[in-house]
């Protein structure tokens, strides 16, 4: 057997077999999440390159595809990933079998996550940013329902998204040339310049933010979060893999710098930002993006702290994402909308889906006893022994984002009293499991943190 064949062709085969099932969503979705938290749990028991005893047999599963002179290659170590990504996608697809949303979602999801994966396997490098923008485009029918893009919003997105991919594209053949050549600083500098405006591209960091509070605030709050939650991160995965394969890039001492200055500023830029945001749907965008910049912070200590944060952090933000995405969602149906006006009472009406995208916003936050408090105080220990400016640039980015959470639940609990109405128990059981998984993930996160370390595995020269 080959690992490739399972969790990169198996998943795109269902994706493309699932475009006719569109019109039964609740089938597809149900399909889909089948499909993913079966390829989750045998990332988690089935070793790569390991001969593994089965039923009286030995099997070795191969991490090797090769094809016209080009490699896929699933290493072990690639496994916590494969369970993170599979296993979100699990839940993302149970959620959606319960909101409003594209049809197209569960082949979007399908489709995009092998693609994915196959940019982060693929060798050379220079094939990688390819098959990512191949798997972005396979949420265009899930953004664009109906043949809709009101203001343009997808349109942006692909715009941003297409810029970043010639220059990452050139990266991939001058890194290979700088690799083998040796004294070249002046086309080493030139593709760290371009490394560093293809991941602002890629990422969506600030100024090129655009495509974060336009995409959210949207009819596609479902599915623009599960892409909001999961691109960005293989964007970073994307970068670190770069600096993971290229030892002069690794060692030149403008890469943290870069990660440190567009972390930050993506943070203080997005704290501000949801601060003065009138509409839950763009702000639950901004959140998102500030997350971004804590990702890009946490990935830039590697030099002396690795990725321990980093992987870290993988757990809390895909909970996150989910919880936040779905109640906001369920609200959106229930108000026809989410503007503030719209939602004034909101939590007396709908207390379940209120209370979820509370504890989803400051969850990202950091809220203490939630999922990302711990982390959040790790990296302000971090970078508040670094400088003490950045210490406290990084506490108002913090304070931005709880004061944004704190406006949006003054507006959901004041306004007129309603009737209260409860969901399905099974939505009550999604949202309340969600809710107590980020909290039980703060309490707890001795336990859990050993297990999210394995994540940075991937890595290993970082």
């Amino acid at each position: 057997m080959n690992a490739v064949a399972v969790w990169i062709f198996l998943p795109l085969a269902a994706g493309g077999a699932l475009l006719p099932l569109a019109a039964r969503r609740r089938m597809a979705a149900g399909a889909a999440a089948g499909l993913a938290v079966v390829l989750a749990l045998a990332a988690s028991v089935t070793p790569i390159e390991q001969p593994v005893a089965l039923f009286g047999r030995t099997l070795l599963l191969s991490g090797s595809w090769d094809f016209f002179g080009r490699h896929i290659v699933l290493t072990d170590a690639a496994r916590p990933w494969l369970v993170w990504l599979y296993g979100g996608a699990f839940l993302w697809m149970m959620g959606a079998r319960w909101v409003e949303t594209s049809p197209f979602l569960p082949s979007a999801a399908l489709l995009s996550l092998p693609l994915w994966i196959a940019a982060l396997a693929v060798q050379p490098f220079v094939y990688a940013p390819a098959f990512l923008f191949f798997g972005v485009l396979a949420w265009v029918p899930a953004l664009t329902w109906e043949r809709r893009d009101p203001g343009g919003r997808v349109l942006r997105f692909l715009t941003l998204q297409l810029l970043a991919l010639p220059l990452l594209l050139v990266i991939g053949w001058m890194l290979a040339g700088v690799e083998t050549l040796a004294g070249q600083e002046a086309l080493a500098l030139r593709a760290g310049v371009l490394t560093a405006i293809g991941v602002s591209f890629l990422l969506g960091v600030f100024p090129f933010h655009v495509w974060y509070p336009s995409l959210a605030g949207g009819g596609r709050v479902y599915a623009a979060g599960m892409l909001l939650t999961l691109l960005p991160w293989g964007g970073l995965l994307l970068g670190l893999r770069l600096l993971d394969t290229y030892a002069w890039l690794r060692e030149a001492p403008f890469a943290p710098v870069y990660l440190r200055s567009a972390g930050m500023t993506t943070l203080l830029s997005a704290a501000l930002l949801a601060l003065l945001e009138t509409r839950l749907g763009r702000l639950w965008g901004y959140a998102l993006m500030a997350e971004t910049g804590m990702a890009l912070l946490a990935a830039a200590v590697y030099p002396s702290q690795g990725l321990r944060l980093f992987s870290a952090a993988a757990w809390p933000h895909l909970l996150a994402g989910v919880l936040g995405a779905f109640a906001l969602a369920r609200l959106r149906t229930a108000r026809g909308g989410l503007d503030f006006p719209a939602l004034e009472g909101a939590a007396r009406a709908f207390p379940l889906e209120a209370a979820g995208a509370l504890v989803a916003l400051f969850s990202l936050a950091g809220y203490p006893l939630l999922a990302a408090f711990p982390l959040r105080m790790a990296l302000w220990r971090v970078y508040g022994a670094f400088s003490p400016l950045w210490g406290a640039a990084y506490m108002a980015g913090m304070a931005g984002m709880m004061g944004a959470g704190l406006r949006t639940l003054a507006v959901l609990a004041t306004g007129e009293a309603a009737e209260r109405q409860f969901p399905s128990r099974w939505v009550q059981a999604f949202l309340l499991l969600n809710a107590l998984l980020l909290l039980g993930s703060g309490v707890f996160f001795r336990l859990v943190f050993p297990l999210l370390e394995k994540l940075g595995r991937i890595f290993p020269q970082l």
